[in-house]
């Protein structure tokens, strides 16, 4: 029987449009989890968009990998050694390693953001899950609603913030320079996850 061989992007064409998609799907999750928040269902608000900083990792990851590739090859036939890289399970497949690809947001006020310190410690992976799930750890029952409103919109933040910074990135081919359409495009994006974010009660405030 033929072996079953993975099929990976071949060409940067290919990889540019899912790079985009990898975008759109973030804004999405940002926009569902403001939906969750606005409806008090924070656990689900919180997973979705730690699932949304994840994409956001993700679409640099690829972006950063998919360059490279392009760059020394010399060639928009993506090389299958970079592809296999790319789509491992160290890289494009670890959601910590997405986290910290999503994260890095320098130090404010000579700290280092809270978001930061709950990935280097695996936190924020087992938040994920832990506000999804109903668990049992050390004789207690651990329930998804542990993880209130300041949880959700504290993450939301961070998510939007990732968003807003990798600006019109995905609409920037590998040796094209930003254009007024795609900074357009970028900036009304952010303009309307704004305006989501903008419109959801503070949990000092509820």
């Amino acid at each position: 029987m033929k072996k079953k061989t993975k099929q990976l992007p071949r060409r940067y064409a290919t990889a540019f449009r899912l790079g985009q998609h990898i975008y759109y799907n973030a804004a999405r999750l940002f926009c569902d989890a403001c939906t969750l928040y606005r409806a008090s269902a924070f656990p689900s608000a919180y997973a979705l968009a730690i699932l949304g900083y994840e994409e956001i990792g993700k679409l640099q990851m690829f972006d950063h990998v998919v360059s490279e590739a392009v760059l020394n090859e010399g060639t928009y036939r993506l090389d299958e050694e970079w592809m296999e890289h790319l789509f491992s399970r160290t890289m494009f497949y670890s959601h910590r390693n997405k986290q910290d690809w999503g994260a890095y947001l320098g130090k404010i006020n000579g700290r280092k953001p809270r978001v930061e310190h709950l990935i280097d410690s695996g936190a924020l992976n087992r938040h994920k899950q832990e506000a999804i799930y109903v668990g049992f750890a050390s004789g207690r029952t651990l329930l998804p609603e542990r993880f209130g409103a300041s949880h959700a919109y504290r993450q939301l933040k961070y998510l939007f913030g990732a968003i807003e910074r990798v600006a019109d990135l995905p609409f920037c081919a590998v040796f094209e320079n930003s254009t007024r359409s795609t900074r357009h495009y970028a900036e009304n994006t952010v303009n309307d996850l704004r305006r989501e974010f903008s419109e959801l009660q503070h949990p000092k405030r509820r």
